[in-house]
């Protein structure tokens, strides 16, 4: 670091400015709330000078109170800040924000506002965050969307048991006792129930 740093900033936040860690000459490396990161004085952080970025200080959409800001905010924290909570999911996994959306107008442009009830979900959990990527879905979608969630082939098709549960109409609790009981796929979702416990 080259010097001795005399107060440790790592992981406090100032306004909009969250520390992630020393970067140099009295410096530090900070990410704005809305996706930016830049190094900003130690002084200018303490004294209460410098309170968000240059991007934030020039916005004028308004909408910073909004859910849609909160969650593409929320979006570039755990991909871009190491103090995140949820940055060993995301970030730390190679989880990146395309370009683009580093800028809130341009992620607004591209998803529109966020529908009620619904909330960011990437399509391919193993790819970035960007406007091919990305959907506004149900909980019920993100569950089944997650990394951990098994996929189930039938006829070069793949797709989450409930998603097949759903495309043939049969509760997906059956189906999957049915497939505990050793029955294939196909049978499972399309065999007609006939008593209970089949």
């Amino acid at each position: 670091m080259g010097r001795k740093i005399q107060f440790d900033l790592s992981g406090l936040y100032f306004g909009s400015w969250s520390v992630i860690e020393y970067a140099d000459h009295g410096h530090w490396k900070c990410l704005c709330k809305c996706g930016q990161i830049s190094k900003v004085q130690g002084n200018a952080l303490r004294n209460g000078k410098s309170l968000k970025c240059k991007f934030c200080s020039s916005k004028t959409h308004g909408m910073e109170n909004t859910s849609t800001y909160v969650i593409w905010a929320g979006m570039k924290q755990r991909c871009m800040n190491p103090k995140a909570p949820s940055y060993k999911w995301y970030g730390a996994l190679g989880v990146r924000v395309c370009d683009e959306w580093l800028i809130f107008e341009n992620f607004l442009k591209d998803m529109g506002e966020r529908p009620i009830g619904m909330s960011l979900d990437r399509i391919d959990s193993n790819k970035n965050y960007c406007k091919e990527n990305c959907r506004w879905a149900t909980s019920k979608q993100q569950i089944r969307n997650r990394r951990m969630t098994k996929m189930h082939s039938l006829n070069n098709e793949s797709m989450a048991l409930g998603d097949w549960a759903d495309k043939y109409g049969i509760n997906v609790r059956r189906v999957q006792q049915r497939l505990n009981a050793g029955w294939e796929l196909r049978d499972a979702i399309t065999k007609p129930i006939r008593k209970k416990g089949d």
